[in-house]
């Protein structure tokens, strides 16, 4: 609670309380972390209306820059959920698809959790070329 203290006429002193409560933004985006540094750089693949859902009532679709939004959200334990559990055939997640978090007052106003993908085809055509690069040097 936030006490603040008002002078209402010389000598008088009234006090009154307020409940403070903080709340927090989440956002993040969802990408192809095609350099894979863990972060997302200008021109990577970025992912248009996948869901993300928050504690199992909440959720938000990725805009055309790939990022999801949630706000008004109160301290303390969150669950987000990359496509509200519903697997993605073509997609791997790179990241945790179902992180936890804490958060406390001291944390920033906003706070980031970014997805990372990969496309299925593309992990199969890595693999592929590195099994093929093998068997040329044997």
């Amino acid at each position: 609670a936030m006490r603040k203290v008002l002078e209402l006429s010389e000598g008088e002193v009234v006090t009154l309380d307020f409940p403070m409560t903080m709340r927090r933004t989440l956002q993040g985006r969802i990408f192809r972390d095609q350099n894979q540094n863990r972060q997302y750089d200008q021109g990577e693949t970025v992912f248009r209306g996948l869901a993300v859902c928050l504690d199992g009532r909440r959720a938000a679709k990725s805009d055309a820059q790939g990022v999801f939004r949630f706000a008004d959200l109160p301290i303390g334990r969150h669950t987000v959920l990359l496509n509200c559990g519903v697997p993605m055939p073509d997609l791997l997640p790179l990241s945790n698809a179902q992180p936890t978090l804490l958060i406390g007052p001291d944390d920033p106003e906003a706070i980031t959790v970014d997805f990372r993908l990969e496309r299925t085809d593309a992990i199969i055509t890595d693999v592929l070329k590195e099994r093929n690069a093998n068997a040329g040097r044997q």
